[in-house]
């Protein structure tokens, strides 16, 4: 399914100064809301890179799919933006060629992960999402503390 027209309106919209918008035949034919695999990484790292078409809103996402204890994971790289060019990414999103170049070192750092921790890139993101909300909360705590000992401090 070709990306559709209202999603390339608005990056063109987004990048007025670029005139080149690329969509990479095998991203064009996406079937909508199904991850196809892009790149086996072969020798280059384990894993493969995929991407998804999201009907609702036509962008495309980027995945690393490998495999860790017998489940399949997928951790997230970006998404697609035709007028990116080569390793550049926009703040849009990234070029296929990024993708794959991500995909890669990022297949490495999973590689060193679970040889050196015993844990994945996607158990990684977890914990780090995991760390960030208990942060968020301990800030949370001690802005209400503080709130309160100023109103005791006022009452005295």
């Amino acid at each position: 399914m070709p990306i559709p027209q209202n999603v390339k309106n608005n990056l063109k919209n987004i990048h007025k100064n670029k005139k080149m918008y690329v969509v990479p035949m095998i991203l064009d034919q996406l079937e909508p809301n199904k991850w196809t695999k892009i790149d086996n990484l072969g020798n280059k790292g384990s894993g493969s890179l995929q991407a998804r078409l999201f009907e609702s809103s036509g962008l495309i996402k980027f995945a690393l799919r490998y495999q860790f204890n017998g489940r399949d994971h997928r951790y997230p790289i970006g998404i697609f933006d035709p007028y990116a060019d080569g390793f550049k990414a926009t703040p849009q999103g990234i070029s296929l060629e990024l993708a794959i170049q991500t995909a890669i070192s990022k297949s490495a750092e999973n590689q060193q992960l679970i040889f050196n921790q015993g844990i994945s890139l996607c158990d990684k993101l977890k914990d780090n999402k995991k760390n960030k909300r208990t942060e968020q909360e301990q800030l949370k705590q001690e802005r209400k503390a503080k709130a309160q000992f100023i109103l005791d401090e006022k009452q005295k």
